[in-house]
């Protein structure tokens, strides 16, 4: 069997019928109700609704002893609702309503004894905890990104890897083709497993997107957890993803979703301009917002953390920047085969790719050197395809001289 704190979410269909979603509970506000919510299939003994003992204790205060009632008849689920609350104690009878009085800061265990179980095969004490909910200082990163490439030919798609930035480093680097994850770790905002913070990211050249952060263990090692299933929800961890493109204040901020894009984004990137106004509701699941951005931008993403231990509510901000591996290869004249081979006469077409290196809404250039066995040394110049594209060409006429010029 298993004792779990739980609570409901009560959502208003179109048609007036009110329905609830069951969620995993955590942490409580006074005023607060704590669903305790206990499985154990071999209390189910009878064709009616069964009942069940169990307790709760505050702190090391002394067990209040309580009663559940199975939800239906054969579920084998059993629940009991508790009130909580910040200067009123109400305790009666095992299966009369209580309010316990709490404080930020404390402790609500819910006890139940196991009597029959496969582990460990005897009568075992389950628990399980709610904390009220106390003020805690919240932080914020950017996680740095790397896509690595599939070799040449090879059918499989890129692979992303996500890590934390290095100690004492200020802006993490970015890759342009992964998504933008954003970690955030506000245990007081971390009330059960539908809790959400947003996030604003902008660049230094304007570009503005909020991000729904939700509760997720994503790409996080964790220490010091003791509840392994709810690892992300205890520590406070939320997590948001959204995607990014080259463009800048100009460029659509709302674009179809192609079938190159990364799908499956952890969180929600909201489509309104700003949180005042209302979300569209039309081809939500066919459009995305992205954040468009350039070599040169930095990308800063704010959390307003209205909760401090100093009680004084406070913007923290974390930074990053494109941080791109160049490709560059040598093509015939469509810049579309590679090619490993060329004659004196011919042109040599050289392509590069590096999304960092477009820095302007123009087309840019860049620089690079060209050198051969017999000492030829030349620095020339590639132009960037078209505007904001991040891919640069040029070709170079390869001439027969005796002696480097």
């Amino acid at each position: 069997g298993t004792v779990i704190p739980i609570a409901y979410d009560y959502m208003v269909g179109g048609n007036g019928v009110t329905s609830t979603r069951r969620k995993a509970l955590m942490r409580v506000d006074p005023g607060d109700e704590i669903v305790i919510e206990i499985v154990d299939y071999d209390r189910d003994e009878t064709v009616d609704r069964d009942k069940l003992d169990f307790q709760i204790q505050l702190n090391t205060e002394e067990p209040i002893s309580l009663i559940a009632t199975e939800t239906d008849i054969n579920s084998g689920t059993f629940t009991r609702k508790v009130l909580t609350s910040a200067d009123t104690q109400q305790v009666g009878g095992p299966e009369e309503e209580i309010t316990i009085k709490v404080s930020e800061g404390d402790q609500v265990f819910l006890l139940y004894t196991d009597r029959q179980n496969t582990f460990p095969g005897h009568s075992v004490p389950r628990r399980s905890v709610v904390y009220v909910n106390e003020p805690t200082d919240g932080q914020i990163r950017l996680l740095e990104s790397r896509v690595t490439l599939p070799p040449e030919g090879s059918e499989s798609g890129p692979q992303i890897s996500y890590a934390l930035p290095p100690e004492g480093q200020q802006v993490a680097g970015v890759a342009l083709k992964a998504p933008l994850t954003i970690e955030v770790i506000d245990p007081d905002a971390a009330k059960d497993s539908e809790s959400r913070v947003i996030v604003a990211v902008t660049t230094s050249s304007g570009t503005t997107v909020n991000v729904e952060c939700v509760i997720s263990s994503a790409h996080a090692t964790f220490q010091g957890v003791t509840s392994v299933a709810n690892e992300a929800l205890e520590q406070g961890r939320f997590v948001g993803q959204l995607l990014m493109q080259l463009g800048g204040p100009d460029s659509p901020p709302v674009v179809p979703i192609a079938g190159d894009m990364p799908r499956g984004l952890i969180g929600r990137v909201r489509l309104a301009d700003s949180l005042e106004d209302e979300e569209p509701t039309e081809n939500i699941n066919l459009v995305t917002r992205v954040l468009h951005l350039t070599g040169k931008d930095i990308i800063n993403s704010s959390y307003q953390d209205d909760r401090r231990a100093d009680n004084k509510p406070a913007q923290i901000d974390s930074r990053g920047r494109l941080l791109s591996s160049a490709q560059l290869s040598l093509t015939d004249r469509e810049y579309e085969k590679s090619i490993e081979q060329l004659h004196v006469g011919e042109r040599l077409y050289v392509m590069v790719t590096d999304a960092d290196q477009d820095v302007t809404d123009d087309r840019d250039m860049i620089d690079i050197t060209i050198s051969s066995e017999k000492g030829e040394l030349e620095t020339v110049q590639l132009s960037e395809t078209t505007i904001l594209s991040g891919i640069f060409t040029g070709s170079f006429e390869l001439k027969a001289e005796a002696e480097p010029t």
